[in-house]
């Protein structure tokens, strides 16, 4: 729960009182007598969005700190099977415009591996939190135009490449036959 102190300036606490998107805790104020209230959240469909982090600011900043950018779970996967496949390849080329994830240099291929979440994809995992919407929509729009310029900077250079989705790691047959069929 948020607690915002309010003293000595009942006209704010009228203002706070009668925003549509703040509901009091109490039901009965005498708003000139205030020097405190407590308000929740709530959603704009009406419903409490009140417990939907039970984490501390310090304790959510620390666990976004821990989300990895490299050697993430469907990136080993990929490189796994590539190098089961009889490919090798370079990791997180520097000299390259987003660091792309595995790169193919004598093919002159590179193959990106995109969390759903992080990169806006269009399946299930990809939908933006409830919370703090105008925020990861604004973030994950300008994750996807960096990955557009980097994916049309690459093309440019002569580049091919594979942009593969965490989702498409469910099915690791289907996933080593496009490997193939991009590699060969």
């Amino acid at each position: 729960m948020r607690v915002y102190e309010i003293t000595d300036n009942p006209e704010v606490v009228r203002r706070l009182l009668g925003h549509e998107s703040l509901s009091a805790t109490s039901a009965y104020l005498d708003i000139d007598k205030v020097k405190a209230i407590s308000v929740r959240p709530v959603s704009p469909q009406g419903g409490s969005v009140q417990d939907v982090d039970r984490l501390t600011k310090g304790q959510r900043s620390e666990l976004m700190s821990r989300i990895r950018g490299k050697d993430t779970r469907p990136e080993l996967l990929v490189r796994r099977l590539a190098h089961s496949l009889g490919y090798r390849y370079r990791l997180h080329g520097s000299k390259l415009p987003g660091r792309p994830d595995l790169v193919f240099a004598s093919r002159r291929k590179i193959i990106l591996v995109h969390g759903c979440f992080w990169h806006g994809h269009t399946c299930k995992r990809g939908a933006p939190p409830a919370t703090n919407r105008g925020f990861w929509t604004a973030k994950l729009k300008r994750n996807q135009a960096r990955d557009l310029r980097n994916i049309r900077s690459l093309r440019q250079d002569g580049w091919r490449v594979l942009v593969l989705w965490e989702c498409d790691m469910a099915d690791p047959a289907k996933l080593r036959r496009r490997l193939r069929t991009f590699l060969d």
